[in-house]
Parts: structure tokens; sequence; C-alpha cells
């Protein structure tokens, strides 16, 4: 056995312990394995260019572009728009999407048409009418379900008044027209309902047909809507551009300092009218507290 550990030791030079290798040895090995590592960092490096490559090459969403084609002809040029891709686009305006770009004048109009009470903050008016859809869609797929012909004269009023449709005045065949219309574009098309009740309350002509409606909604809102739901597009598919990003958060800053603005004014209202009404100190002190603590949770955000 001892005779044969030279033999070993020429075909594993790595046997001996460190104490009995050579200075010579030493630096051999060290290089060796320098090489080694310099040999994966470059197989790395140039895994990594290849793929920077590729992904600078697919950066931007090809539905993004498509859908900004779109925006752009029906919102500035005024061109004309296929049916198909109305009803392709109009569903990409989700109901968060649209409900975030509106102003507080169309958030009440909103709320009035579907019978809400417009008070209190933005957010506050955005929660109510994402509720009222939420129901609304449930509704719709009831109707859907136990069908049409089973609804009465005044339910289908009533379910065409609650979806900002006319209702009095109609003969009983166009109320039905109208709700199939709603469902077949609701349900069958996945059009959110917050696009459908603004097409109606746009108040256009019983005549022009749904894509119609639709492509002069989308070409009345407000650009945030049209940025949101470009971005909502390449998240989806991991292609967001930095642009889009900067638009989002830009967007974003804005509403909250809108937001703080209206909320500052409420505070000032609210204690003028404390002090017209000669309210206890105590009681000025609580509401203004109140106020201030919604400052304090926009800023930790």
């Amino acid at each position: 056995m001892e005779l044969l550990l030279p033999v070993a030791l020429k075909l594993f030079p790595n046997m001996l312990p460190s104490t009995f290798q050579t200075s010579s040895a030493k630096d051999a090995k060290v290089k060796k394995e320098l090489k080694v590592k310099l040999e994966m960092a470059k197989f790395l490096q140039s895994t990594l260019d290849e793929m920077a490559v590729k992904k600078r090459g697919e950066a931007h969403s090809h539905n993004a572009k498509e859908f900004a084609k779109f925006c752009e002809k029906i919102r500035e040029s005024g061109g004309d728009a296929t049916n198909e891709e109305i009803l392709k686009f109009s569903k990409l305006f989700e109901d968060e999407i649209t409900l975030d770009s509106l102003t507080r004048p169309q958030l009440t109009a909103l709320c009035r048409l579907l019978e809400l009470q417009p008070i209190g903050t933005n957010n506050f008016l955005r929660f109510q009418l994402r509720m009222k859809l939420r129901n609304l869609k449930a509704d719709d797929q009831m109707i859907q379900k136990e069908g049409i012909d089973s609804l009465t004269v005044a339910e289908l009023q009533a379910v065409c008044r609650a979806r900002g449709m006319r209702a009095m005045g109609l003969p009983e065949s166009k109320l039905r027209y109208q709700l199939a219309q709603w469902l077949d574009l609701s349900l069958n098309e996945n059009i959110p309902p917050s696009l459908l009740l603004l097409s109606r309350a746009m108040l256009l002509s019983d005549t022009l047909p749904p894509t119609e409606q639709l492509k002069a909604t989308i070409s009345t809102l407000p650009k945030e809507a049209v940025t949101e739901a470009k971005y909502k597009i390449g998240e989806r598919e991991g292609k967001v551009d930095n642009r889009t990003k900067i638009e989002i958060i830009q967007q974003e800053e804005e509403a909250i300092k809108k937001e703080k603005e209206e909320i500052a004014v409420e505070v000032e209202t609210e204690k003028l009218k404390a002090v017209a009404d000669q309210k206890p100190e105590e009681e000025i002190k609580e509401i203004l507290e109140d106020k201030a603590a919604f400052f304090t949770e926009q800023d930790e955000d």
C-alpha cells in the first residue's frame, strides 16, 4: 500500500494536505481556480448581455402599441375604427381605471345617475360606484339566467333605469331590446359596466349602434384613463415601458395632491361651521385631529 502512494500522489496531487504543498503548487492551484472563475464570469456576462438585448427589443408591448394607436385615432384625429377594434379595446377600460380617472363633477353625475348620494370625498364616491357596479354585474348574470322575457314591464323599467337607460314612455319591446343590448355587451363582450354607464349618461342618440356609442365615450374619457389602461396591458405582459410608469406615478401624485386639497377645504369648512354653531372646543379639536390623521397616513404611504 505504501509503495502505491507515489503513484496515487502523481494521479491525485490534491490528496496531500495544504501543509505538505509547496508554494509553487499553491500558486498554480490559485491561478487555476482564478482562470475558471474568470471564464465563468465571462460566460455569465455574455449571457446577460444577450438577455438585455433581447429584453430591449421586447420592451414595448405590441398590444399596448395597438391600443395607443386606436385611442389616438378616435380621440385626436376622429378617424374611423372597426367594430372589432372598438369592442376589443373597450374591455380594457376596467371599472377601476375609468373611475380613478373621473373628476368630481363626473363622479357626482354618475352617482346621481345610479341614485346614489354624491356626498363625501372622491375616494368614497368611487367606492360607492364600485360596489354598485359590482351589484349590477351580478344582476346582469341573474337576468340572463332567468331570461328577459320573465320580467314584467315594471321590472323592465326599474332595471333599465338602474343602468342609466330611458325607462319611461318607451314601449315594452324597446325596453327589452335595450336591456338585451346591455346584457350582450356586459356579459358576452365583457365591456366594463362603468363604460356602458358613461355611454348612456352622455345621452347619445338611440339610433347610434352600441359600438358607435362606446367609441364616442372613449373619445371623451380623460387622458389618465388611456394611460392607465395602456399600463395595465404592458403589466400583464411584463413589458411596461419606463415612460408609461413615470406618467402613472405623476398622475397618482397629482391625485393625492388634489385629495389633500379637498380634505384641507373640508377641514376649514368644518372649523368655520363649528365656530358658527358654537360647538365646544373639544369637539372642534376632535374634528381637526381626524382630518390630520388622513394627511399622516398619506405621507406614510
